[in-house]
């Protein structure tokens, strides 16, 4: 009479609940890059940040939510964050998703060009890091979808000479990129899972240079 699920559903809602959403993060870095301390209102938020004021609601509820108890929000919609908590952005790391969602190498395309420098070639321009033989550009899902659309693309293995790679980002790149390049955190978020001792001490120097 009574139907109850016993499957264990719990754990995995458990762990999405433990990570930011990717509209969740584009606020945070928003915050963090470009309004440290400032009043951010969805209606406001949203066009710059290419979203509906409904959409921008939800993450700025969840990150109010989830990470610095300083901040507080005034009838439900608006959140004031507190630039000290802010600038302890490791608390944050912890909890943001890689923002790649898929890497792979690719026969050097037209169109490619304008994308945003990421990854390693990104790197070598905040560091001392020698630069990769090849280039790494990042795209939004909805501009490689339109890359592919517009042009043949051809998977190559990594050791190709006319290799490129590119990786497809869960929110548009070029949102915080400055001179074509992506933005610090969220290079840091792409990489630091990568335990290269190279890219590690490189990834600390970019860090330790970065201007909050």
């Amino acid at each position: 009479m009574l139907a109850i699920d016993l499957r264990e559903h719990f754990r995995r809602i458990r762990e999405e609940a433990l990570t930011f959403s990717p509209s969740t993060q584009v606020v945070v870095l928003h915050a963090l890059l470009r309004d440290a301390g400032q009043v951010l209102i969805p209606a406001e938020l949203a066009p710059q940040l290419g979203y509906s004021a409904m959409t921008m609601t939800a993450p700025l509820t969840s990150w109010r939510r989830r990470t610095l108890p300083r901040s507080r929000s005034a009838a439900g919609s608006v959140v004031c964050v507190s630039t000290e908590a802010e600038k302890r952005y490791g608390e944050g790391s912890a909890l943001s998703p890689q923002p790649v969602s898929k890497r792979l190498f690719i026969r050097h395309a037209t169109g490619v060009e304008g994308a945003m420098r990421a990854g390693l070639t990104a790197l070598a321009r905040f560091s001392m890091l020698a630069p990769p033989e090849y280039t790494t550009y990042a795209l939004s899902r909805e501009d490689w979808k339109a890359l592919r659309q517009r042009h043949k693309i051809i998977e190559v293995p990594t050791q190709d000479p006319d290799a490129s790679e590119v990786e497809v980002w869960w929110y548009p790149p070029a949102l915080f990129a400055e001179d074509g390049v992506v933005d610090p955190l969220s290079l840091y978020l792409s990489l630091k899972e990568d335990h290269d001792e190279r890219t590690e001490t490189a990834l600390e120097v970019m860090m330790e240079k970065f201007k909050w």
